[in-house]
């Protein structure tokens, strides 16, 4: 939740074990890697996709992250359209 407060209000996080949240990775067709070398503070590297995931669990599809960060937002809506026809 600490972590998630410095997204959208709108944003929901999910954890679980280590077992759980690495099954879920995988069923989203995502890749993490923890840097536990750093110390207490340590960083994870990730994925840079968004993935647009359903209430069932379905995942509908997996956007670049770049049309997030385009300024031109058409880019974004365009993506968005597709996945949901």
């Amino acid at each position: 939740k600490q972590y998630l407060d410095y997204f959208h209000q709108d944003f929901v996080g999910i954890s679980g074990d280590k077992v759980q949240i690495d099954k879920t990775v995988k069923a989203l067709g995502g890749v993490y890697s923890l840097n536990k070398d750093e110390g207490e503070f340590y960083t994870v590297d990730h994925s840079a996709r968004i993935f647009i995931v359903g209430p069932q669990a379905r995942r509908y599809g997996i956007m670049e992250s770049s049309s997030m960060a385009s300024p031109d937002k058409s880019v974004l809506v365009k993506e968005l359209t597709l996945l949901s026809e």
